[in-house]
């Protein structure tokens, strides 16, 4: 009775203080561990209180975490968008240089060495050269001396790509400034311009323009180069053109997530996917396909799970016989997506068969992306089985993972098997003998760093009467306050309950509350 009231003074307290759910488990859990007076425990708190207003502050600087994890993930893909351009460039700019009729190549036994004399389109030449040899300096100056020989007027095409390359060049330098100089010229004097090619380059700057801001955390600046973008080029029947405006489409909405603006981010992705989701362009459908895996993405984040798994379906039933490597990466993000999504909505045959899909259409891929997501899916659907209690399913997930990505390099998935063998090692505690079990959490011990995965193995052990509940206390104790608590230990509910009795159990239920607080989470 004791304990149950000063249980409830804890917890009233540590409401009153903003704790999270996650605190106030902790020290609950603390609480069922420690044996001694109330009084004793009061004191503690009172010897504490300076550590626990500490915390919260700490807890109250974590604002939106899901909506930052967001942010980092869109940044993500558009720095992957920024360095696609490189190819772009190259190949335009090879373009040009062919259409000169052999002039390019008099004299140049060297990139860097251009013969006295040499014209405008040698020196681009020259750039171009310098650029793909990864010799920026180089390259800036064969640009500028392209830009100092150009007669506007009679080669306005060669003068305009020229900025896009120069304005590309300084990217690769990382000077963002000089960068959005070059751009900010072309546009401001070409943009006027009824020459279909120049306009092309006007397009293609306004887009870099737009993803460098977004890259600056200039989201106002970035969503301005989107939206001219969009309006001055929406209706343009220019194919490079219309590639660059799906891009911009993509890219708003990318900005508007970045920015937590999960309205302004839906609209973008609706506004593409309506425009151009029967277009034949291949660099379009790209653009399409991301839409749609991230308007899945946000529809979850306001808590659409219908929306979301319709956004989910459309992008599998369109996509899911495309050759492009791209494509495919969103139709196997897709499939993880929605199956967690059916878990969401406790709905595991459904979440299976997503599973299951994705493995048989991707188990054989080369593509690391795509490699992650099926690791993932394996791992999830032997989670997925083992809360079905169908063990047997549940290790062979888990085996089939471990032998077909054992020798992976990738560090995400390598974390994924980890993980797997702490489920592995969750599991053998209802058919292998205590010698077996400790031997996989020893496994998992030398593989993992994640702080939630060894304060569970710390757990094992204790249960297997290898630690103490104190040793376990400060492993809990090492869980960075931002982390997401994900382990739901449904698997082993009968075994926890069965097992033990009197203090350990009430010390057991501590901690499993605390750790399975918040809804399991798959990968």
């Amino acid at each position: 009775m004791a304990f149950t009231i000063f249980g409830l003074i804890i917890t009233v307290a540590a409401i009153a203080l903003g704790f999270s759910a996650k605190n106030r488990a902790v020290y609950e859990a603390k609480l069922a561990a420690n044996t001694a007076s109330d009084s004793h425990m009061l004191q503690w708190l009172e010897d504490n209180k300076g550590k626990l207003i500490s915390e919260t502050k700490v807890e109250l600087e974590q604002v939106s975490l899901e909506l930052k994890d967001r942010a980092e993930k869109l940044a993500a893909e558009a720095r992957a968008a920024l360095s696609k351009i490189e190819h772009d460039l190259i190949e335009e700019s090879k373009r040009i240089v062919t259409s000169n009729k052999g002039e390019a190549n008099k004299g140049l036994n060297k990139h860097n060495k251009p013969p006295t004399g040499a014209s405008a389109k040698s020196w681009f030449k020259v750039g171009l050269s310098a650029f793909e040899n990864n010799e920026y300096d180089d390259a800036l100056k064969a640009w500028a001396k392209v830009l100092e020989l150009l007669d506007q007027k009679e080669e306005p095409e060669l003068y305009a790509i020229t900025l896009t390359n120069q304005g590309i060049t300084y990217g690769q330098q990382d000077k963002p400034d000089d960068e959005l100089n070059s751009y900010a010229t072309l546009i401001e004097q070409y943009k006027d311009s009824s020459n279909e090619e120049i306009l092309i380059q006007v397009a293609k700057a306004m887009g870099n323009q737009g993803i460098r801001y977004g890259q600056q955390g200039k989201y106002n600046d970035s969503l301005n180069s989107c939206t001219t973008l969009i309006k001055q080029f929406k209706d343009s029947s220019n194919e490079e053109i219309q590639i660059q405006v799906a891009k911009a489409m993509y890219n708003q909405g990318v900005t508007y997530g970045q920015q937590g603006k999960l309205e302004g981010e839906l609209s973008s992705y609706v506004t593409l996917i309506k425009k151009f989701k029967d277009a034949p362009n291949e660099e379009v459908q790209i653009q399409v396909a991301m839409a749609m895996c991230n308007q899945g993405v946000a529809y979850g984040q306001q808590g659409k799970l219908d929306d979301e798994l319709s956004s989910y379906a459309t992008l599998i039933e369109q996509f899911k016989g495309s050759a492009n490597e791209e494509i495919q990466i969103q139709v196997a993000k897709a499939m993880a997506h929605q199956g967690i999504t059916y878990g969401q909505q406790d709905k595991p045959d459904d979440e299976l068969n997503s599973y299951a899909t994705l493995i048989e259409q991707f188990k054989g891929s080369s593509n690391e992306e795509i490699q992650i997501q099926v690791a993932k899916a394996m791992c999830n659907q032997g989670a997925t089985y083992g809360e079905q209690g169908k063990l047997e399913d549940a290790l062979n997930s888990f085996i089939t993972l471990i032998e077909q990505f054992k020798d992976s390099s990738n560090e995400e998935i390598q974390k994924t098997i980890a993980n797997s063998r702490a489920n592995m090692a969750e599991l053998a505690l209802l058919y292998e003998t205590p010698e077996q079990v400790l031997c996989r959490v020893t496994e998992v011990e030398e593989f993992i760093t994640d702080q939630q995965v060894l304060a569970v193995m710390q757990f094992i052990r204790f249960l297997l009467d290898d630690k103490t509940i104190e040793e376990v206390l400060s492993a809990l104790a090492e869980i960075p306050t931002e982390m997401k608590l994900t382990w739901g230990f449904s698997e082993i509910k009968d075994y926890l309950t069965t097992n033990f009795e009197g203090e350990k159990l009430q010390q057991v239920q501590a901690i499993v509350s605390f750790l399975s607080n918040i809804k399991i989470l798959k990968s």
